[in-house]
């Protein structure tokens, strides 16, 4: 009976059917012995047309079912002549975790279970009394389900992103080569190949964590009726706080005495570090205001960020430049290993800086500033009613007149240039940039959405060696003197520079501690509504 069953699977392969849309024969290769094949039990494919007609939630994926099984020669994939795989053990298990800790229910298939147990108790197709149909469920259902998870999962939820304020072009996953892998290694390992990037994974440990911290420990807001705690003072509300940093790992060690200690300081500066204050060490408003965020609220922020960490590459290499606006940080790579980072100012609540990527191509020493028509109409045209010698006092000159109202103005390079010495290029539809400002006391500021959308760098001669490391005419002091020249000079790198401006309000970093900050934009609200509201 078990060379019946092949023989008839292989004979149905050699037949037309629907692929696609279209009529393709599907041929089996007959070099594929039963020796050579990856197990002894075959599909007929005009049984996966079936399948995926009668599985809406599947119809999306007719393409890789038939890319999938083509490759295999239609054998089997999760099931094989002694019963169910290894590999759909461990994919029931991601299957868990994604409704668990994940908290996700938007793939459930509540047909997967019970099937799947029951055939856990089957030692093979050859039972008595079992169908081989039963078998083609089983393995059919595993392999669409799959499909859904890794789309979901590795390549983010059905949405449109743009809707989000985010520009940055989603990542695109081959769901084929994903379970070929996952099969290949039976389920085994699978951080080795998925993929996510290491942004995600560590989001994912820490929301482990979090779940953990909100079944075990109640999260009570904690009363503060003074102004301030720092070093030496004794008071009950001392106990709550580092009940609760002992709780989020900042306090190494938990102790009953109501004295402001040294390792509380410690930990309060971590902590305030993690938030993106300065890590004054005193008990505050602002850090009890963290301290009492519900523990809910910070799983969905983790969440939210984990999807946002869906839609990035899984890998980063070469040399490029990463902004995450929260975070008021720009950070460096060098063959896709951080080199260092520094401060930023960001565009204010009513002027966005936009997300999206591009790739810095010129710089522009000592640059002129045309005035955008939002801030021509808003604060330069009043100023020259207000004062005819505006223009001459900030250094402007009107490049084009609409009757007698100026409608271009530009700002002549100097120390008063809002762009200061040095500009960063790299051509979008936002008009938005990097570039040096005549403000430098901006970057002491813990929060630094100031600007009308570019971004502007505290360090912008270390930023042009980089941008400039591979033309040696341009030394530190030579852009030091271009800077600083007064006069405008365009620079055109030898090679575009990828620049990645990014919205995190979560992140782990390389010491395993979760960075927390403020939804500047309101970006994490509308994520919320469509990540967690239940469709009607």
């Amino acid at each position: 009976m078990r060379y019946w069953i092949i023989a008839v699977c292989i004979c149905y392969t050699l037949s037309s059917c629907k692929y696609g849309g279209s009529q393709k024969v599907i041929v089996a290769d007959t070099s594929i012995t039963f020796d050579l094949a990856f197990n002894q039990l075959f599909l007929d494919s005009a049984d996966i047309e079936a399948y995926v007609e009668m599985n809406p939630s599947f119809t999306s994926f007719r393409d890789s079912y038939f890319d999938f099984y083509k490759e295999r020669n239609f054998s089997y994939a999760w099931l094989d002549e002694d019963g169910m795989g290894e590999q759909a053990a461990n994919f029931m298990n991601l299957l868990d975790n994604l409704l668990e800790e994940q908290r996700d229910s938007s793939i459930y298939e509540k047909r997967l279970r019970p099937l799947y147990d029951s055939l856990q108790l089957i030692p093979s197709p050859w039972t008595k009394d079992v169908t081989i149909e039963k078998f083609t469920e089983a393995e059919l259902l595993l392999t669409g389900q799959f499909f859904r998870y890794a789309t979901k999962v590795y390549a983010g939820a059905d949405m449109d992103v743009t809707q989000l304020g985010w520009f940055i072009p989603r990542k695109k996953i081959i769901l084929t080569n994903v379970l070929d892998s996952l099969i290949q290694n039976k389920g085994r390992a699978i951080e080795q190949y998925e993929p996510l990037n290491k942004h995600y994974r560590r989001l994912e440990k820490m929301l482990v964590r979090y779940n953990e911290i909100e079944k075990n420990g109640r999260w009570d807001s904690i009363s503060f009726r003074q102004k301030s705690y720092q070093l030496g003072d004794s008071s009950e509300v001392i106990l709550q706080i580092k009940n609760r940093l002992f709780a989020t790992g900042d306090l190494p060690a938990m102790d009953s005495s109501l004295i402001f200690d040294s390792s509380l300081h410690k930990a309060i500066q971590q902590f305030q570090k993690r938030h993106g204050w300065t890590a004054s060490g005193k008990v505050n408003s602002s850090l009890m205001n963290d301290l009492n965020t519900p523990i809910t609220e910070k799983i969905k922020k983790i969440l939210i960020n984990m999807e946002r960490a869906r839609w990035m590459p899984a890998e980063f290499s070469g040399d490029f430049i990463l902004v995450n606006i929260p975070e008021f940080k720009l950070h460096v790579y060098e063959d896709g290993t951080h080199a260092y980072d520094m401060p930023v100012v960001v565009g204010k609540q009513a002027d966005n800086t936009v997300i999206f990527n591009g790739n810095i191509s010129y710089l522009v020493f000592s640059p002129s500033w045309h005035v955008p028509p939002g801030i021509l109409k808003k604060e330069v045209l009043p100023g020259i009613q207000k004062d005819p010698n505006y223009l001459s006092k900030h250094n402007m000159v009107v490049e084009k007149y609409q009757g007698n109202t100026p409608i271009a103005v530009r700002q002549v390079p100097g120390k008063n240039n809002p762009l200061g010495g040095v500009k960063f290029m790299f051509p979008n539809s936002h008009n938005i940039y990097l570039h040096d400002t005549n403000n430098k006391n901006a970057f002491k500021q813990d929060k630094r959405s100031l600007s009308h959308g570019c971004i502007r760098v505290s360090d912008p001669e270390k930023l042009a060696v980089f941008a400039l490391k591979d033309q040696p005419n341009f030394t530190l002091d030579s852009i030091r003197t271009s800077m600083k020249s007064g006069k405008e000079q365009y620079v055109t790198l030898k090679r575009k520079i990828p620049v990645l401006i990014t919205y995190f309000t979560a992140w782990v970093d390389s010491e395993g501690l979760l960075h927390i900050r403020n939804d500047l934009y309101g970006h994490d609200e509308k994520m919320a509504q469509k990540l967690f509201t239940k469709p009607q």
